[in-house]
């Protein structure tokens, strides 16, 4: 058959071979390969031969009629032309690489878009790791037991050559009223606030909230000076004096209004003494305001040093007015020793700016005996002191 749908017949008179077997030794078989095709035959298979059959090079397919058709065994021979089967195999070979060309390019697409969606998402990873690490928030990472690990780039940057941090009790925190140990606030995941001295008089809050992971904690923290350092600026105004940098007046009231709103600890011996220094304003006027200022700064550092190893808080009301609390002493003398030390300490002249300056100051004490008063509270205990002290 050809591709015209024609089929050639050929004559086989005059040729000498009469038997299949024998045109495949003419045909160049071995007789290990005619046995083989034999083998085949004998038991009804099916077999391919590639052959020259009439000077064309040919294949001829003999395949079995089933026996249900006939008695015999009977075969169908094709006979196809080998350049038909090979342009067959040539075209189908076209369509495979053909489709192999597609397949290759629809994989090459598919990785590169597959590789600029991982670049997309591993540069974004890195980014976000970029802004952690350069940018805020800040990011401190601790162990289990509290020991600093590392710093975030950003956080090292806030404290300069303040780094001075080992451990995480090393921070100092902001407390509020029953707050608990740090340790504690980053076990139970709560946030806190801590401040950072970096440098004279520059005083930093971070706002920390913990997150838990494996081997211990990151603190995650963000600047809030701006927020919480005005609000202590406010509160500082409120409740400590702003030369001496002493508890003021609202304070004391607020210390008092605590003690006696703890029973127990109002029914143990305390005292409450105010002292005045003696012509202060004429000081003031021989020294100047800076130099007062300084002088008091003195004079409050020398009894804050006298004050070391007593129950006390010490607290200024006004320039040249400070006010002693005693909590649960011993006894009164306790209150009679430190009066006596103080003036000791303060019958030595202070130098401010060459100027020798004598010290006098008078003394008020009131003894906190509720048992004694119908009417006892922190306005009289206040007002009963400084009763004292203007009739020193």
């Amino acid at each position: 058959m050809t591709f015209e749908n024609t089929m050639p017949y050929r004559d086989f008179e005059g040729s000498n071979i009469h038997f299949f077997y024998d045109y495949l030794r003419a045909d160049g078989y071995s007789e290990n390969s005619i046995d083989q095709v034999k083998d085949v035959i004998a038991e009804s298979g099916s077999i391919a031969i590639q052959t020259g059959f009439l000077g064309v090079p040919s294949f001829i397919v003999l395949a079995p009629l089933d026996l249900t058709h006939s008695v015999e065994q009977l075969y169908i021979i094709h006979i196809i032309d080998e350049d038909l089967v090979v342009s067959s195999m040539s075209y189908l070979t076209n369509i495979l690489w053909a489709l192999f060309f597609v397949i290759f390019l629809l994989f090459a697409l598919a990785m590169m878009i597959l590789f600029r969606l991982l670049e997309q998402k591993v540069n974004d990873i890195e980014n976000a790791k970029i802004t952690h690490y350069y940018a805020k928030p800040y990011i401190v990472r601790i162990n289990s037991r509290g020991a600093i690990l590392s710093y975030n780039q950003s956080f090292r940057k806030f404290l300069g050559e303040y780094d001075i941090y080992d451990k995480i009790t090393d921070f100092r925190v902001k407390k509020d009223i029953d707050s608990e140990p740090i340790q504690t606030l980053i076990h139970r995941q709560s946030a806190f606030t801590a401040f950072f001295e970096l440098g004279l008089g520059k005083v930093a809050y971070v706002h920390f909230v913990p997150v838990r992971t494996t081997g211990g904690h990151l603190l995650i923290g963000d600047d809030i000076t701006d927020i919480e350092g005005k609000f202590d600026e406010y509160k500082n105004l409120a409740l400590y004096n702003p030369v001496t940098k002493l508890p003021n007046q609202n304070s004391l009231k607020q210390d008092l209004h605590k003690l006696f709103d703890d029973k127990e600890m109002l029914s143990k011996t305390n005292s409450l003494l105010a002292f005045d220094i003696v012509s202060f304003s004429k000081i003031n006027l021989l020294l100047g305001e800076k130099s007062g200022d300084r002088f008091l700064s003195i004079v409050s550092e020398l009894v804050k040093q006298s004050l070391e190893g007593y129950p006390s808080s010490l607290y200024n009301m006004n320039a040249d007015t400070f006010f002693v609390l005693f909590r649960d002493i011993e006894n009164y003398n306790w209150v009679t020793r430190w009066t006596s030390k103080i003036l000791s300490i303060l019958e030595k002249p202070i130098t401010i700016d060459r100027n020798l300056i004598n010290i006098e100051i008078k003394i008020g004490i009131f003894h906190m005996e509720s048992d004694r008063y119908e009417i006892f509270n922190p306005d009289v205990c206040f007002d009963n002191v400084m009763l004292a002290l203007n009739h020193a």
